[in-house]
């Protein structure tokens, strides 16, 4: 199997990323809440759909209407996409949810518990097997804080290991996992993974010319040039637009 770099659409992240990434890369979007981290991801979502390869998006933290709808938003035709079988979604939040009956979404293709990383992990890697997916497509897991809510940095650290080495390296699939680093406890396991990732990106968000401006800085990249310059953007109905 050669070497394959993917690039990911957005201006902002060709920008630093001018080559893309290897395609066997865990990159871990990190850095405080509200920066954009979860919107950033949808972007790339989009622009992996509109070149017709596999999203599988596993949510933790919102539920699986509310993150189909704000794709739909970005544009394009998502209910195709779902109807196709090329954007599926991991439900990782409804297992809250009382007197369930049934998938609370068309896109859920699987529903899983955070109490028990070993079956996500085999759920996850199960799915790919039966959508015979193999270098293509990326693994979106939104986000890590939700089993920070139920296990030890080692358990935690030991599930991110797990993804990385059956869905990343043995399958070839680029993998995105967001960390909020808003609590002690997050910031925490960032730095204890921090070796483990391919890739680490940074965002945050200021206050500028009586404005919010986000921004990200690429931290680190295995295998691909980079450049550090921060990069700032703003959140519009159009999606990232970049700050000059």
């Amino acid at each position: 199997m050669g070497i394959e770099m993917v690039k990911f659409g957005l201006d902002i992240l060709d920008e630093v990323l001018p080559d893309g990434v290897l395609r066997s890369s865990l990159i871990i979007l990190t850095g405080s809440g509200g920066s954009g981290k979860t919107f950033l991801t949808l972007n790339i979502a989009k622009q992996f759909l509109l070149r017709g390869e596999p999203v599988i998006y596993v949510v933790f933290d919102d539920d699986p209407i509310t993150t189909i709808n704000t794709l739909a938003n970005l544009g394009g035709d998502v209910y195709e996409y779902i109807r196709n079988r090329i954007l599926m979604v991991v439900d990782g939040f409804s297992f809250r949810i009382r007197n369930k009956k049934g998938k609370i979404h068309i896109s859920v293709v699987e529903e899983v518990d955070p109490q028990n990383p070993e079956q996500v992990l085999y759920t996850i890697t199960q799915l790919l097997d039966k959508l015979e997916l193999k270098s293509k497509g990326i693994v979106i897991i939104d986000s890590l804080n939700e089993f920070l809510a139920h296990h030890d940095y080692a358990k935690v650290e030991e599930f991110i290991k797990n993804i990385r080495a059956n869905v990343v390296k043995h399958r070839n699939i680029l993998t995105i996992a967001i960390l909020h680093t808003s609590a002690d406890k997050a910031r925490q396991l960032l730095m204890s993974i921090e070796h483990i990732a391919d890739g680490i990106i940074f965002m945050d968000k200021q206050f500028k010319d009586n404005n919010v401006v986000r921004y990200l800085v690429i931290k680190r990249i295995r295998g691909a040039y980079h450049r550090i310059d921060k990069i700032e953007f703003t959140l519009s109905s159009k999606g990232l637009e970049r700050v000059s």
